[in-house]
């Protein structure tokens, strides 16, 4: 958990983490065909989706509406 968050966090800027948070929000709704974000809290995108695969993508949604 420490190193993903090292490396979401310190090695790669804020502004590129949101941006990526985004693309792979887009990714999850064309992959599932769904027209509303509700993902689940411990998915991690795929590793096969390229530069946004690894993502935390339930914990960003979650961050993103709590802010």
């Amino acid at each position: 958990m420490l190193a993903q968050f090292v490396r979401l966090r310190v090695i790669d800027p804020e502004d590129a983490y949101w941006r990526r948070g985004i693309e792979a929000a887009g990714r999850w709704l064309r992959e599932t065909g769904n027209t509303v974000l509700r993902v689940p809290y411990t998915v991690i995108t795929p590793e096969g989706w390229g530069a946004v695969g690894g993502y935390p993508l339930g914990q960003w949604l979650a961050d993103q509406r709590r802010t």
